[in-house]
């Protein structure tokens, strides 16, 4: 897998607390992967929290290869977090369960 890609930061945060989506050969509308672990980061929510979401509906999960789960970075709200320490202002939002389905049919 790549993690060449997508910088997910904030202007004026420092280079070493960028957030680096692996996006490997994802095409325009095509979802950005992540495991659960770098989903807790970008949020500022645990991991079970993230899987809770995927159970419930609200986010998308994808299956790779080899059986790992995978969640697309485009479908969370981001923390905001501080840009020179990296510490979280404010964790991101709850997915709506709604929104998740009317944009599934």
């Amino acid at each position: 897998m790549c993690f060449v890609g997508l910088i997910v930061t904030s202007e004026g945060r420092p280079p070493w607390a960028a957030f680096r989506v692996p996006l490997g050969v994802t095409m325009p509308g095509k979802p950005a992967l992540i495991d659960d672990k770098m989903a807790a980061y970008y949020t500022a929510r645990p991991s079970s929290t993230i899987r809770r979401w995927a159970a419930e509906g609200r986010i998308t999960r994808y299956k790779t290869e080899g059986g790992e789960t995978r969640y697309d970075v485009f479908e969370f709200v981001p923390a905001l977090r501080d840009p020179d320490t990296s510490k979280v202002e404010r964790i991101g939002g709850i997915p709506s369960l709604m929104e998740h389905i009317a944009d599934a049919a």
